[in-house]
């Protein structure tokens, strides 16, 4: 099963950059550390948490409407979008 960081980078590198990409990780992370007590641990898996507050930092910078486009996208498997 893949992490929450190879899966990030790999879907917004392709979008933004891989600066920008790897600015949004860590960003992720330091906004985690920083809400860490809001962390419920009976959760198993903190990869929905950290899409979260990936998928809120990523509307935040570009806007609801691309969030929105993204989401709506459907791709053939081999990176070429069918929408």
């Amino acid at each position: 099963m893949l992490g929450f960081t190879p899966i990030a980078r790999l879907h917004y590198r392709g979008r933004l950059g891989h600066a920008d990409a790897e600015d949004m990780v860590a960003a992720t992370f330091l906004a985690a550390f920083r809400a860490r007590s809001r962390f419920d641990t009976t959760w198993l898996d903190a990869r929905p948490w950290l899409f979260g507050i990936l998928t809120k930092d990523h509307i935040h910078h570009v806007g609801e409407s691309e969030v929105v486009a993204v989401a709506l996208e459907v791709h053939d498997g081999r990176g070429h979008t069918l929408t």
